[in-house]
């Protein structure tokens, strides 16, 4: 059975959550009791000392200007900027965006018919006979 905890039932702590802080620190607490701190030390001695070790360092540079958050927030910014973009669109050409919806209606259910349909396809070509 997966143990990793569930975060989707419990409420929003904001920012700072308690109970995540709270598990990782339980999980450090762990990894240090396991005895494998010197093991994965000189692990990561032979990474940085090998090829990739350009690669970790740009992975911790990332990680250091919060990365991913930023990754986030761009993303989030460009698809807010691109709905209001079609948004109005939409409002200055209705009956253009009303065409444009049902074409690419047509073609999803035109997919999806042709996909699921279990039905050989009928050959139109006519055999001749002699």
């Amino acid at each position: 059975m997966d143990e990793t905890p569930s975060y989707a039932d419990q409420p929003n702590e904001g920012e700072g959550n308690k109970t995540a802080a709270r598990e990782y620190n339980e999980a450090q607490r762990r990894f240090v009791q396991s005895g494998k701190v010197e093991e994965k030390a000189r692990e990561a001695a032979r990474a940085m000392a090998s090829p990739e070790r350009a690669e970790l360092e740009r992975a911790e540079a990332i990680g250091r200007q919060g990365g991913a958050h930023t990754l986030t927030q761009q993303a989030r910014a460009q698809a807010s900027q691109a709905g209001d973009y079609l948004a109005s669109k939409a409002q200055e050409y209705p009956f253009g965006a009303l065409l444009v919806a049902g074409l690419i209606g047509y073609g999803i259910g035109f997919l999806i018919h042709t996909s699921w349909s279990g039905e050989p396809r009928e050959d139109r070509r006519e055999i001749k006979r002699y």
